[in-house]
């Protein structure tokens, strides 16, 4: 089966330990702090946090079987359009779904294919992974 996503950025970054290795980082201190009852928002570490915020949109990676749609979306954020080629085995044992907008399923069905951003970069090659730039399109 094909999956596809569309991006706003015309960069694909694949997760990588190094930035599994500042997220925990930034983690470990939140949660420092929160485990002696401080919940307010560390001021301190607000660059730190705003950039895990951002780092963490790489962690889980969200498919379509439509390719119309991602590509859409790729088109009108000048972006890319990243596509991979998964069994349904993989599928059902590697990616977590989801229904997409429930309440209008009558009128379109539709499902969302979750993934970690480490298994997809374990798997890019056996899934083919293609990044195809619409910045120029």
């Amino acid at each position: 089966m094909k999956l596809y996503r569309g991006l706003k950025s015309s960069e694909f970054k694949p997760y990588s330990s190094e930035i599994d290795n500042d997220l925990k980082g930034v983690w470990r201190a939140i949660l420092s702090r929160r485990s002696k009852g401080n919940w307010s928002f560390p001021e301190h570490l607000a660059e730190d946090v705003l950039r895990a915020e951002k780092l963490l949109r790489l962690q889980r990676q969200h498919f379509t079987d439509r390719k119309d749609i991602a590509l859409s979306y790729a088109k009108a954020n000048k972006g890319a359009l990243v596509e991979i080629e998964v069994s349904q085995e993989d599928i059902l044992s590697k990616f977590r779904i989801e229904f997409q907008n429930f309440g209008r399923r009558k009128k379109s069905f539709e499902i969302v294919y979750v993934v970690d951003a480490g298994i997809l970069h374990k798997q890019r090659k056996k899934w083919k992974l293609k990044v195809i730039s619409m910045g120029d399109q």
